[in-house]
């Protein structure tokens, strides 16, 4: 495991959420808003502004060809995005082995 980066090291400029949450009988869409909302008062605690969310629900995390997930690669690619802050890593994708 690699040493945490201070926030100091990421791009503040471009910090964005993202939040996913795998089916409707865990809280879908409002299971999704709570996830951004930690997201968010997170980042303020640090002294960032989250400019974009990008989110899933009612999505499992072993697929990752997930509309939220896709632009928000497509999002980094074009270096639209500096720094991703999800509530958890499994947030982003589970591991299938």
């Amino acid at each position: 495991m690699g040493a945490r980066r201070r926030p100091e090291q990421f791009d503040m400029k471009r910090v964005v959420a993202y939040c996913r949450s795998a089916w409707e009988p865990q809280g879908g869409p409002s299971a999704v808003r709570s996830q951004a909302r930690v997201i968010r008062q997170y980042a303020e605690r640090r002294g960032l502004t989250v400019r974009e969310t990008y989110t899933d629900a009612g999505v499992s995390g072993i697929m990752l060809d997930r509309p939220g997930l896709q632009q928000l690669l497509a999002a980094c690619r074009a270096g639209k995005v500096g720094t991703v802050v999800a509530k958890d890593p499994d947030r982003l994708s589970r591991d299938t082995s």
